[in-house]
């Protein structure tokens, strides 16, 4: 898991994801979502087992936070691909102001998945951290 949010910090800061254009990075960052299960499957299914209501948090916080970004990356490349048609109705008749328009709502709304799922993650892990330190200390820790 150390290695994920290294992963993580890293392309938030460098924006690794944006100079990844030529080798299609909702794919990478898909592979390495599916990899995390695979590897660590064991450590899933007894945290499933002993953590169900906390793990719920993280696993919400996740799907908000994916669904989010691919979700609005999906609806950008729908709309490009939708708007770059050459049309004479008149409907169409600012497509470059339309384009323009939905890259702010795509930020916008990728923006509020991040916002709203990162604090349920830490919310979660903050609640196993809680629940690691007040098994392993008897009820010295208590909420």
């Amino acid at each position: 898991m150390q290695e994920v949010r290294t992963i993580s910090k890293r392309d938030e800061v460098t924006k690794i994801h944006l100079q990844l254009d030529q080798y299609n990075w909702p794919y990478v960052y898909l592979a390495i979502l599916i990899a995390i299960p695979a590897v660590c499957w064991r450590d899933l299914v007894w945290l499933w087992q002993a953590q169900r209501p906390i793990l719920l948090w993280i696993v919400v916080g996740i799907s908000i936070f994916v669904l989010g970004g691919f979700g609005a990356e999906a609806i950008k490349q729908g709309l490009h691909e939708a708007f770059s048609v050459d049309t004479t109705s008149s409907v169409m008749e600012q497509p470059s102001r339309l384009l323009f328009l939905s890259e702010h709502i795509r930020i916008t709304v990728e923006e509020l998945a991040e916002l709203l799922s990162e604090p349920l993650i830490l919310f979660g892990i903050a609640q196993l951290a809680l629940e690691s330190l007040s098994s392993s200390s008897g009820s010295a820790l208590s909420v």
